[in-house]
């Protein structure tokens, strides 16, 4: 796993419709392999060690484990395969090539762990992947509906999560989560700071995280968004999909059946 670099093939790969294989641009007669348990490419063979299938988070091999990368989030570190759990480590998302312009082009800023002012879905690792969402002004979760309310962006002035509908910032004043007006220069700014990291959102100053109220109870639609202390549940972690990566995955040829 490496820091990718703006058109170099070797990170870029192609599902191929005859091997049913998740085959090398730069190699093109490799394919994804985890015959021998760590991820390699070798010569395309369609057998069990290079048939994937990706549900939207995990691309899971034929056998039912998940590809996963091993050791810390590092330069180079190793990718193999093992029993899935859930784990942030084991979770992916597929940027196709049509969208990477937007990925090089828009800041990325490494704190935070989001791109400045490019539009995005948070959405919950409780089992209904339900999105996060606004009613009134409390933020809650509910099932993708299309409306602005689920559409939010990281702004560069700020540091704040910002809503598409009412242009407020999610805020923490109180222990549910809720939209305020942005106040990037006042003395409690500190309530609308939340870094992404670890697919969790952590306030700096008080190092609680956003939390589903009820635990896995909790994954029904319009349920609370609060503060809590890290305890590392599915209703404590998130993943971001970027609007401009969904499109490509809504609008594009994609195979149900292995997710590509």
């Amino acid at each position: 796993m490496k820091s990718v670099t703006e058109n170099d093939k070797a990170f870029l790969w192609t599902f191929d419709q005859v091997s049913k294989t998740v085959k090398s641009v730069a190699y093109t007669a490799r394919s994804l392999d985890v015959r021998n348990t760590n991820l390699y490419t070798y010569n395309t063979d369609s057998r069990w060690y290079q048939l994937f299938k990706y549900n939207g988070k995990e691309f899971i091999d034929s056998r039912g484990q998940a590809i996963a990368f091993k050791g810390d989030d590092r330069e180079s570190a190793p990718c193999g395969r093992e029993a899935t759990n859930g784990k942030i480590h084991q979770h992916w998302y597929i940027l196709y090539q049509k969208q990477s312009k937007d990925f090089f082009t828009s800041k990325f800023n490494e704190e935070f762990g989001l791109f400045y002012n490019r539009p995005f879905h948070i959405v919950s690792e409780l089992p209904k992947n339900r999105y996060v969402d606004m009613v009134g002004n409390k933020i809650v979760i509910k099932t993708p509906n299309g409306f602005d309310s689920q559409v939010w962006s990281f702004d560069r002035k700020s540091r704040s999560i910002v809503s598409k509908k009412n242009n407020q910032s999610i805020d923490h004043r109180s222990t549910y989560l809720t939209t305020q007006a942005t106040n990037a220069n006042a003395a409690n700014h500190y309530q609308q700071v939340f870094k992404f990291t670890g697919g969790n959102f952590v306030n700096p100053k008080s190092n609680n995280v956003w939390d589903v109220t009820g635990g896995n109870a909790g994954d029904k639609e319009g349920t609370d968004v609060r503060m809590q202390g890290k305890k590392n549940g599915a209703n404590q972690r998130w993943r971001i999909v970027y609007v401009d990566q969904k499109k490509a995955v809504d609008c594009g040829d994609l195979g149900k059946e292995h997710g590509f």
